[in-house]
């Protein structure tokens, strides 16, 4: 009998998936001096997407303005399994291509996105992870902007059936503050019927707006105490 490449995974075979055996043999060993470290403070827009958002397999759609935003997102995900997009860059010796894929990273090449990124972000979905996709594509330089989101992001929602939560990723003044990630609420695509490219493109368009509500907020919270 051929298999259904869409099947989703059952609750058990999630818990007990040992494709990420090395993602949390690493996560068990390194993760309390990195919660240490960054001493995560989580924000939810509202109550709604705190009880829906730990829950369910998504994609995430994070700022990315630092080298080290992929190693934030897995420590302050530690909860769960996130399956990083890399630029093809980060595969480009044998020790990196056997680290990046160890912790199930997905390649990305940015310039000619081929249709293996998206099957392998459809399958960490189906296996009931989630993916981490930095919209902007590059790391944005002045800190003030967000840079503009590309649209693949949508495509890659729309074929492994999931909506989107935009995070915020809140820069530290100084190393010893506290790690701060605004989460925002859940991006609807998979209500959303056949998308042409212009589609595609204003959605990608509107989800930078949503971006940038959490950026405003972030303000306010920077003045607060931890």
């Amino acid at each position: 009998m051929k298999k259904d490449k869409n099947k989703k995974f059952s609750k058990f075979q999630t818990i007990f998936d040992f494709k990420w055996l090395f993602y949390d043999f690493v996560k068990l060993t390194a993760i309390i001096p990195a919660l240490i470290a960054y001493r995560p403070k989580y924000y939810y827009i509202n109550k709604e997407v705190k009880k829906d958002f730990k829950h369910n397999p998504t994609i995430i759609a994070s700022n990315h303005n630092s080298l080290k935003d992929p190693l934030t997102m897995l420590i302050m995900f530690y909860y769960r399994r996130v399956g990083i997009i890399g630029t093809k860059e980060l595969f480009n010796t044998r020790f990196k291509k056997a680290l990046f894929t160890g912790f199930n990273c997905i390649k990305i090449d940015k310039d000619n996105v081929s249709l293996q990124t998206f099957r392998q972000v459809n399958e960490t979905i189906r296996r009931g992870h989630s993916v981490v996709i930095f919209p902007e594509g590059t790391i944005a330089h002045d800190k003030n902007e967000i840079a503009e989101f590309k649209s693949g992001v949508i495509l890659m929602a729309k074929m492994a059936k999931s909506d989107i939560y935009p995070v915020y990723i809140v820069k530290r003044n100084h190393w010893y503050e506290r790690k701060k990630l605004i989460i925002g609420e859940k991006f609807d695509i998979t209500s959303k019927e056949k998308l042409t490219n212009n589609d595609m493109n204003n959605l990608a368009i509107e989800l930078r707006e949503k971006m940038i509500e959490l950026e405003k907020y972030s303000h306010n919270i920077i003045k607060k105490p931890s």
